[in-house]
């Protein structure tokens, strides 16, 4: 299936396109269903995630640490002031995170959409 994004030199092109856009998207609309933060509603999921172990041999990585994924999520909250500092209307922050080649990734981004719905 084509992708139809440009990925240049991305490194794993295909799983930073899922992680970042496919898969937090469910999350954050999981989240407003459940009626809760998207920051919080990620962190309570990693509260109840088992710690996921290689499969036994010494060729597999190591899989997700839940505690070490929420520390880098709390300091992403932490560095871009999630929930401590007033928005703009028609300003949002969203938040993302991803586990992939033995890294732990995440971001907060900062998105505004002007009078013609447009996003900035």
């Amino acid at each position: 299936m084509p992708l139809g994004l440009k990925t240049g030199a991305l490194r794993a092109p295909y799983s930073n396109s899922t992680a970042s856009w496919v898969i937090q998207s469910f999350i954050d609309e999981l989240a407003h269903a459940a009626g809760k933060d998207p920051l919080q509603f990620r962190l309570d999921m990693l509260a109840t995630t088992p710690l996921l172990e290689a499969a036994g041999n010494n060729r597999m990585p190591p899989g997700l640490n839940p505690a070490r994924m929420s520390g880098v999520l709390k300091l992403v909250a932490e560095k871009s002031g999630w929930g401590n500092r007033q928005l703009p209307k028609g300003t949002a922050l969203g938040v993302a995170f991803h586990f992939s080649h033995r890294g732990y990734f995440a971001e907060v981004a900062e998105v505004s959409v002007a009078a013609n719905k447009k996003s900035k």
